[in-house]
């Protein structure tokens, strides 16, 4: 089970009614507190300042800014994971930036290398557009932990169950659970 289906589990079983008394009022608290804090910093300095930089620098870089940076050897990236998974991470998560995003040609070697030396199970690929996700399950199986916009949820799950997908796809992806 992926950690997107054991969350999506927890959350389908969790009700407010199942919680003890306890768990309520410091849920109460944790939410109220979490709001006012939001709300209250909306108009302060250091949001302020965030939403100049936001303005200044704009959003994801374009193709070009990082051509001109040039690329690394991705056995660099794999090492850092490598000693992160070392010292406790239980997963991690890998930018599209570079790879399918912002860039002219997809790096498709890139998650191919991180996949064969760190497995599927410790790594999540960041996959912002429909594209992207369907040719992660495609290379990667139905399983393959991603990283997608919440309005894009569905979309990616009837994809992995194999019931919708563009040609390469549809009706092709299959799994063999219990």
């Amino acid at each position: 089970m992926t950690h997107a289906e054991q969350l999506a589990e927890f959350v389908a079983q969790a009700s407010y009614s199942g919680l003890s008394e306890a768990a309520r009022a410091q849920l109460k608290i944790r939410v109220l507190d979490a709001l006012g804090c939001a709300i209250g910093a909306l108009e302060g300095e250091p949001i302020r300042m965030l939403r100049e930089q936001l303005h200044d620098f704009g959003g994801a870089s374009a193709a070009s800014e990082l051509e001109e940076e040039g690329t690394r050897d991705v056995e660099w990236s794999i090492g850092q994971a490598r000693r992160f998974l070392d010292a406790g991470a239980y997963m991690i998560m890998i930018e599209s930036e570079g790879i399918t995003e912002s860039v002219k040609t997809w790096r498709t070697d890139v998650p191919a290398k991180i996949a064969n030396a760190l497995g599927l199970e410790k790594i999540m690929f960041e996959a912002a557009e429909p594209e992207v996700f369907a040719w992660y399950v495609k290379n990667f199986g139905p399983e393959v932990n991603l990283f997608v916009d919440h309005s894009q949820i569905v979309h990616l799950e009837v994809l992995r169950a194999g019931i919708w997908g563009t040609k390469s796809l549809w009706g092709r992806v299959q799994t063999y659970k219990g």
